[in-house]
Parts: structure tokens; C-alpha cells; sequence
């Protein structure tokens, strides 16, 4: 299964405001310097750490250091993504146009919204894709205990 590679910052509504952003550019390559990458950063995607701090994480990140500013998520399709790591947590996405132009200007891409499904225990990833499509909702959120039933 592909993996999506995400900041884990979640921001909601963004197809908005970065759709406006890239308008009011002529280019692609203008909005690639700098300057303007730090104000689509702070603006549009409301970060706290600055572009080129996210740069140097993201560098390390694929170096394969451990990283809570960045995460790889199973792609589900759909504009789903999960996150398994000590928990379960299915992401909402941008749209494959918006994702893409986040991926060109970014190298990875911001999630539009999270909810926790439970915790890993002792199973695999593959276990847990599988039961994923294959358990009902309430099996799958009772087997992983996202909720007490």
C-alpha cells in the first residue's frame, strides 16, 4: 500500500486559502522563493515553526529520525490516510490537486483533519489494514478499544 508523507499539523478548510495564495502568483516558480514560502507557512498553513526549520526536520525525517512534525500515512484512497503507530489515527485530505501543489511547493502535505480509531497493542500494521476493511466498524473500534462498548 503507498504511504503519504504529512506534517502533522492538522488545518482545516486550507483549499481556500492556498488556492488563493497560488492565484495571486503568475507562477509556480515565484512562489517558490523564500520569502513567499514563509508567508504561505505562517499565513495560509498558521505555523508556529518557521519554513526553513521545517525544511531541516523534513531532511532529517527522511533520514529516518523520529519526528513529531512529520508523519507516513497508509494511503487509503478517498482522501483517507491512516497513521499507525502506537495509535490508529485516520486522516483527512486534501484533494489530489491540492496535495499535489502542497507536495510541489512543500515536499509533504497538510492534513485537513484527524480522529484517534484506538491503540495498536501487540498487532501488526498489516493486521490492522486487514481488519480495517475487513471488520465492521464497531468489531474494528472494539478490537483496537477506540471506545469502551
Amino acid at each position: 500500500m503507498e504511504k503519504i508523507l504529512i506534517r502533522q499539523h492538522v488545518v482545516p478548510a486550507q483549499s481556500s486559502r492556498i488556492i488563493d495564495a497560488l492565484h495571486t502568483s503568475a507562477s509556480l516558480e515565484q512562489l517558490l522563493t523564500k520569502e513567499k514560502l514563509e508567508i504561505i507557512i505562517s499565513q495560509v498553513f498558521q505555523e508556529k515553526e518557521s519554513f526553513a526549520f521545517l525544511q531541516n526536520e523534513f531532511r532529517l525525517f527522511n533520514y529516518n529520525q523520529d519526528s513529531i512534525y512529520f508523519a507516513l500515512l497508509y494511503d487509503l484512497g478517498n482522501s483517507l490516510g491512516l497513521l499507525i503507530d502506537s495509535h490508529i489515527t485516520l486522516f483527512s485530505l486534501p484533494d489530489t490537486k491540492l496535495m499535489s501543489e502542497e507536495l510541489k511547493l512543500f515536499g509533504w502535505c497538510y492534513p485537513l483533519g484527524q480522529h484517534y480509531l484506538g491503540d495498536t497493542w501487540w498487532y501488526s500494521d498489516q493486521e490492522i489494514l486487514d481488519d480495517l476493511f475487513s471488520l465492521r466498524i464497531h468489531e474494528f473500534i472494539q478490537k483496537y478499544r477506540g471506545i469502551n462498548l
